[in-house]
């Protein structure tokens, strides 16, 4: 009977483990936690990270047209705010300045395609 307790109560601890909370990006943008550092980099560390969002390529056009080519089959949209220009990030377009720059990271290779210099954010990074 003893015994029997026992592993009862390793199971429940086990299953309580998978359970247990974590830290995480949110549902639509924890595909998105790789394409961190590739956007990082692309703003050369400036900024604050606003969010992430996980898009199909046809969002991405919807977005942002004809910005990316050959348009990837999912992307990630990483925004960060900050005072930006288009001299001072990689891949850039949009505006010449903005208050956001949203990177647009190929979730198939984890790589910049393409940084939006812009004073707008798309609908899924906006603050809520």
């Amino acid at each position: 009977m003893k015994r029997a307790r026992v592993v009862i109560a390793s199971l429940a601890l086990c299953a309580s483990a998978c359970a247990a909370p974590r830290a995480a990006l949110g549902t639509a943008a924890s595909p998105c936690f790789r394409a961190l550092a590739s956007a990082k980099t692309a703003v050369h560390g400036n900024g604050r990270l606003v969010g992430a969002q996980h898009v199909s390529g046809g969002s991405v056009d919807r977005t942002y047209p004809g910005v990316v080519s050959p348009r990837p089959r999912q992307a990630c949209l990483v925004g960060f705010s900050g005072g930006f220009r288009a001299d001072a990030v990689d891949l850039p377009k949009g505006a010449p300045s903005g208050r956001y720059a949203v990177v647009i990271v190929t979730a198939h290779q984890w790589r910049a395609l393409a940084t939006v210099v812009t004073d707008r954010l798309p609908h899924g990074l906006r603050h809520r």
